[in-house]
């Protein structure tokens, strides 16, 4: 035990796991409870705080620097933290902990539900409020203007051009067919280019962007895809659309492809065609479609950007409350793209309003998710022969997903799959796993020039089956397969 100074009372005890002098009540088991204070060795004024019954924390907290000036304060409630709390650096070496960036001088939050931080404020060494990295709130707020004039229908085409360049430093180059997927799908991809080069390329949404180099048919690769999460990469194929990148735990946000190209109807039709571009959120642990995200990619760059720039404290709370005020409903939030979106509301269940309203249904009708709900039993029947569930086969066929073809309705689906070719995927598999051999082969004559490299190749990898190709690589006999799919007699709808 080190010598007592002279300051130290005499109650106090020198607490050696600690390295401290400490005052308070003992209890018979020699719990410190009450008020208490602590000192270091050399009588410095380390603390000074309060004790329940139980010896937790209850009541107000204080630290001190060497130099006797407040290093923090905090309220607690029987060991939670429970209202207003303070860090504050200090001029002279100290060994207390600053909880903030260094480039500020005090820090201040209520805590709520003990570890979760509310209204946070940083301040300058002269006390004038600052970015939580140091910058003055008179001059950080240098996007407020763009985001307050800009509306999400139309962001990508007016906005996303500046933004991107307030985070890059250079303006985006949008290159017309930048990751070749062009020729792999046979269409227009100028807006998943625009979105690529003004959201993700070279910024901090995505290291993972769709990027394939198919070796022989693409076909083949894709169903020996195995990388354990077995539905993905096919899903997305069938739902034409590209990966824009991972969130979460390997979670992945895609952005399809065809939709504003769609050939306009004729009314009544039996083809569902989804109402615009779509951005949607696939779960990896579920190997599944989980949600729309939004129905437009503007409307996904534009909640991206207004997530980034308020959690970058570019944009101000109260720019940020307002444009998260006009997602409402017409967005939902995946993982890490929710800053300020919670002052959109008033109230203290702020966190519970946002869930409910960025946690909604965007496709009731299932007009942006036909796609994959109609050839999710294809998926099943698609993966390897060691991960095949049997089981899901008639559990994901979905009748009213798969109507029965009268002529009139195949011609029409024919028709639709020479421009979209997710539809053609769909047409080919469906005819040959039903074995209906005329309707295949006018499909396989009819796409045998497409446009997309997927179809052609998927023309290509079913001619060699109908001439007797046995099996490739993770489908060791394709005929055997359909011979028990056939034993399952499921029917399509004939409604």
């Amino acid at each position: 035990m080190p010598q007592r100074p002279a300051n130290v009372p005499e109650t106090a005890l020198w607490i050696e796991d600690e390295n401290e002098w400490q005052t308070g009540t003992r209890t018979v088991k020699g719990k410190l409870v009450g008020d208490c204070r602590a000192w270091n060795s050399e009588g410095v004024k380390v603390s000074q705080y309060q004790l329940n019954d139980d010896g937790a924390l209850d009541g107000v907290n204080e630290r001190f620097h060497p130099d006797g000036t407040i290093a923090s304060r905090g309220e607690w409630k029987a060991g939670n933290r429970a209202g207003r709390f303070m860090f504050q650096q200090s001029a002279s070496a100290t060994p207390e902990h600053y909880e903030a960036d260094n480039s500020t001088w005090r820090y201040e939050f209520e805590a709520e539900n003990n570890w979760d931080e509310q209204n946070k404020r940083w301040f300058d060494r002269i006390g004038n409020p600052v970015t939580s990295n140091g910058r003055s709130l008179a001059t950080a707020f240098d996007m407020d203007q763009v985001i307050d004039q800009a509306e999400p229908q139309d962001f990508l085409e007016k906005h996303a051009a500046i933004c991107y360049q307030a985070f890059a430093g250079k303006e985006p180059i949008i290159k017309p067919n930048r990751l070749g997927l062009r020729e792999l799908w046979g269409t227009d991809t100028r807006e998943f280019d625009a979105v690529f080069a003004t959201l993700c390329e070279g910024g901090d949404f995505s290291k993972s962007v769709s990027s394939r180099e198919f070796k022989g048919n693409a076909w083949e690769n894709l169903i020996a895809y195995s990388d354990g999460n077995y539905d993905e990469e096919l899903a997305s194929i069938f739902m034409g659309a590209e990966r824009l990148g991972s969130v979460g735990d390997s979670d992945a946000l895609y952005l399809t492809l065809f939709m504003p190209l769609r050939p306009e109807p004729k009314r009544p039709t039996s083809i569902v065609y989804p109402a615009s571009n779509a951005v949607y959120f696939w779960t990896h642990e579920l190997e599944y479609l989980d949600q729309v995200v939004s129905k437009s990619a503007d409307e996904f760059v534009y909640l991206s950007y207004v997530a980034l720039m308020h959690q970058a404290e570019r944009l101000s709370d109260r720019v940020s409350a307002k444009a998260w005020r006009k997602l409402i409903g017409r967005v939902n939030l995946p993982h890490g793209f929710d800053s300020g979106a919670e002052l959109a509301f008033t109230g203290a269940d702020q966190r519970k309003q946002v869930r409910t309203a960025f946690n909604s249904e965007l496709d009731e009708n299932n007009a942006l998710r036909i796609y994959f709900w109609r050839a999710q039993w294809i998926l099943q029947l698609l993966r390897e022969d060691s991960a095949r569930n049997w089981d899901d086969v008639p559990v994901t066929f979905r009748a009213n997903f798969n109507l029965a073809w009268t002529d009139a309705r195949f011609d029409e689906t024919l028709a639709v799959g020479r421009v979209i070719a997710p539809t053609a995927f769909y047409l080919l598999w469906r005819a040959f796993w039903f074995k209906d051999a005329a309707r295949l082969n006018i499909a396989l004559a009819a796409y045998a020039e497409h446009k997309a490299l997927l179809v052609r190749d998927l023309v290509d990898l079913l001619n060699r089956f109908e001439k007797g190709l046995k099996g490739i690589v993770g489908m060791t006999d394709v005929h055997a397969l359909r011979a028990r799919f056939l034993a399952l007699d499921l029917k399509p709808n004939e409604a």
